[in-house]
């Protein structure tokens, strides 16, 4: 995981979080945010009425640019420059190295991977391997398919995700996870043993596509396999895949794991990361689910050790709190205790926001005309904000 930086623009102070966002997403996450901002952009040369954003088409081409940099999407990247730069009418000479050395390398890569894709591709020679035991790294190296090759086919993935083709790439990783895991019969087999410790492993195993420990390299696979289904928005798979990163955490992160080998567990500093990176890729599966995303956002980011990431690094995931809450309050029994805590966190977070601030105001300050006025800045806010502009309307209208 390598968080990218979009830089805050200069000029007046706003509330726009995307700078403050994008170190804890990936790369490829930052893409659709710079289309939002288009969008904004484009709706805002024509509507009044829409709060500006401190953008520029030209600033969020630029920060476009510099984001398609390290990956592999060559001609994206040069439509991109010849979008910015019309006048000079080629791109650099290195753009166009780079995309002979990223074909070069992706013929290299589907030469070493052939023998794995062929057997992938033959159903019933897999079946066989699957049914004798045999899909697993162990397996195909006793039929002329090495780890090596494995580790090929895994940087293959990699090389495809940063291709832009995250529906190749999260294919991939699925069978690599695969071949680490133990195949899901095992886990209903009644043959399994009635050992508590077997059993706790087995119920990890299925939150976890079924792999029976953890290692850093197994853990990046998962959020690979996240990441995938959030750039796809299959927003099902994502939520699957995001409860599997979860549990890697913590079992990563426990002292006793019997799950986890010791070398590959997380110091405190290392979960507390991982944590906060996780409340920042939840946030778009659980703003994409109608039905449930609401209770998931205040059910995780009210959990303890959740709780304590918002507090100690990203104070500014209490918008996206707050806004759950208010828009949840008619449906939860508890929301009036929901408030009373968000309340007292808010209290010992040096935090400003217009969202947080009309909390603060009704709740805390008893300040009704100064509440009104912060929820006219709500509505500002709100509406250019990626997560939370499809919500204005219903957060007014709950806000009243």
């Amino acid at each position: 995981m390598t968080g990218a930086v979009i830089s805050p623009p200069s000029g007046p102070v706003c509330h726009d979080l995307i700078p403050t966002l994008t170190p804890h997403l990936d790369r490829h996450m930052l893409f659709p945010l710079l289309e939002f901002l288009d969008g904004l952009l484009a709706t805002g040369a024509d509507a009044t009425s829409l709060p500006p954003v401190p953008y520029t088409p030209t600033s969020v081409a630029r920060s476009r640019l510099d984001l398609l940099g390290p990956t592999h999407m060559v001609d994206y990247a040069m439509d991109v420059y010849q979008q910015l730069y019309p006048s000079i009418g080629s791109v650099p000479a290195e753009m166009e190295q780079k995309r002979a050395a990223v074909l070069e390398r992706l013929e290299e890569l589907k030469g070493v991977c052939a023998d794995l894709e062929q057997l992938l591709n033959d159903s019933s020679r897999r079946a066989e391997l699957e049914q004798k035991g045999d899909w697993n790294v162990a397996g195909l190296s006793q039929i002329g398919i090495s780890p090596s090759v494995v580790s090929s086919y895994r940087e293959y993935s990699k090389f495809q995700y940063d291709c832009g083709d995250y529906h190749t790439a999260g294919n991939m990783i699925s069978v690599i996870i695969g071949l680490h895991a133990t195949p899901s019969e095992d886990s209903n087999s009644g043959n399994r043993g009635s050992s508590g410790v077997e059993d706790a492993v087995a119920a990890k195993s299925e939150k976890l596509y079924n792999l029976r420990t953890l290692t850093p390299d197994l853990s990046s696979l998962l959020w690979g396999k996240l990441s995938c289904e959030i750039l796809l928005e299959n927003w099902d798979g994502a939520t699957t895949a995001l409860q599997a990163v979860r549990t890697s955490i913590e079992e990563r992160a426990g002292t006793h794991s019997t799950f986890v080998p010791s070398p590959s567990r997380l110091s405190a500093t290392e979960a507390l990361t991982q944590r906060t990176w996780l409340l920042h890729w939840a946030l778009f599966v659980f703003w994409n689910d109608p039905k449930r995303g609401l209770d998931h956002i205040i059910d995780w980011f009210t959990s303890e050790k959740y709780m304590q990431a918002i507090q100690t690094v990203a104070p500014h995931l209490l918008r996206y709190l707050t806004a759950a809450i208010v828009l949840n309050k008619r449906s939860r029994n508890n929301s009036h205790g929901l408030l009373k805590d968000l309340v007292r966190t808010i209290e010992h977070c040096d935090y400003e926001d217009p969202i947080v601030d009309f909390v603060d105001c009704l709740y805390i300050k008893f300040d009704f005309e100064a509440a009104q006025t912060k929820l006219v800045e709500c509505e500002l806010v709100l509406a250019t904000d990626f997560f939370l502009c499809k919500q204005t309307d219903l957060f007014m209208k709950e806000a009243r």
